[in-house]
């Protein structure tokens, strides 16, 4: 729910015109505040439902499970998805060479 309520005022933030700093940077802190709740919230679950003894070890699994699905995955579902591939720009044209493979370069009539 706390997504929902914060998407609109990161939405808000993005789109301030060019010279609102002050206010973009108010409504994406907010927004931020309302996304981070989630930490708060599941870490005490964790620590509420598993035995004393358990909880170090616990968290350790929490926190590899979710860089490696999140962060290490996450990326390269979201980079390479159909939208990105199709939507981006066409790649560059190769400059032209300046000097054939035969011809010494300014480098080598430095040395």
């Amino acid at each position: 729910m706390t997504a929902l309520a914060a998407a609109p005022l990161a939405c808000y933030g993005v789109l301030q015109p060019r010279g609102s700093l002050l206010i973009a940077t108010i409504f994406l802190t907010l927004a931020y505040a309302l996304l981070t709740t989630y930490y708060g919230l599941v870490y005490s679950a964790i620590q509420d439902l598993v035995a004393p003894n358990q909880r170090g070890a616990t968290m350790a699994i929490y926190f590899m499970a979710m860089y490696m699905c999140g962060a290490s995955f996450g990326p390269l579902l979201t980079g390479r998805s159909a939208i990105s591939w199709h939507t981006a720009p066409p790649p560059l044209p190769a400059p032209p060479r300046l000097t054939k493979a035969s011809e010494p370069s300014d480098f080598s009539r430095l040395c």
